[in-house]
Parts: structure tokens; C-alpha cells; sequence
């Protein structure tokens, strides 16, 4: 068996119909990356922030320190913060809010 033409070439009809359905796949990837990120980019970034945000609250209950004899040492007791800005407030009000906390105290 003799091939007289040795470098076959295929149907340049392959190539085109190979080609505009590369071309296609990337028009659609490219408009759904648009899509996703120019039309819809409210509604995803919400969904982003849901999933990545929140905040909880996780009480800082500590346990007891013991001595050899099992007796506390030293004991987490929950207390309270109060934090006054004297820039923000005057004197009167700052006074108000010591006789306040002096109270809550006793």
C-alpha cells in the first residue's frame, strides 16, 4: 500500500465547527463571570456576608484554681463594666454616674 500524498490535511470545515465551539463555551463562560459579577454582585456579596459574618456571644467562664487540699484559690466570679469618658460627659454626670455605680456595688 503506497500514500502518495503524505501530509493529509483534514476538512477545514472540522477546524471552523471545532473552533466556534470553543468560541461559544467562552462566550458563555464570559457572560455568566459579567453576570455573576457586574448584574448580580448585590445579591452575592450579601450571601458572602452571611456566610462569613456574625457575631456570638461566648461567656468567658474560667475555672477554679485549686490547692493541693482541693480548696479555691482563686474563683471566676461574672462582674459587670463601667466605663465613663470624661471628655464626653461633665462633671456633674460623671459624679451622677459614681454615686450610680457605688450603688450597684453595695
Amino acid at each position: 500500500m503506497k500514500i502518495e500524498n503524505s501530509s493529509y490535511i483534514p476538512e477545514k470545515w472540522r477546524f471552523y465547527i471545532v473552533y466556534g465551539i470553543a468560541f461559544t463555551l467562552f462566550l458563555l463562560v464570559g457572560g455568566r463571570l459579567f453576570f455573576l459579577t457586574v448584574v448580580d454582585k448585590d445579591f452575592l456579596q450579601n450571601q458572602g456576608d452571611i456566610r462569613a459574618e456574625r457575631t456570638e456571644t461566648i461567656p468567658a467562664t474560667r475555672g477554679m484554681i485549686l490547692d493541693r487540699r482541693g480548696e479555691p484559690l482563686a474563683v471566676s466570679t461574672p462582674t459587670w463594666t463601667v466605663i465613663a469618658n470624661p471628655k464626653n460627659s461633665g462633671q456633674k454626670s460623671l459624679t451622677k454616674v459614681f454615686h450610680q455605680s457605688r450603688k450597684l456595688s453595695a
